[in-house]
């Protein structure tokens, strides 16, 4: 199973060649956060929570993607998701999923 990017957003393609859709029969979403954790549903990850995981001069930075990412870093009091918190996280039973970074688009 993989997600893969299309003209409209993003698919979740199953190893079968088939396209996973939401209830009302919707096969493509808008970010590859939204397709990812679809993804994720499917194959049975219930505890996770989804990450962006950049370099700001030269530091790793952890920003928080979904909304349970992002209730972790607010009861943290931070902004982003340090190591200190991410162990917690995991101890907690969650697995962390980093997303790709989107690409930059300009529209001129």
């Amino acid at each position: 199973m993989k997600v893969i990017r299309t003209t409209e957003g993003y698919m979740v393609e199953q190893d079968n060649g088939d396209y996973l859709c939401d209830a009302h029969g919707d096969n493509t979403w808008e970010t590859r956060a939204e397709a990812d954790e679809v993804m994720a549903l499917r194959l049975g990850y219930e505890h996770f929570i989804q990450v962006r995981v950049t370099d700001v001069y030269g530091k790793r930075v952890v920003y928080p993607v979904c909304d349970k990412a992002k209730v972790f870093a607010s009861i943290a009091d931070t902004k982003t998701l340090t190591e200190t918190t991410l162990r917690c996280i995991r101890k907690l039973g969650y697995e962390i999923h980093p997303v790709p970074q989107e690409p930059l688009t300009l529209d001129l």
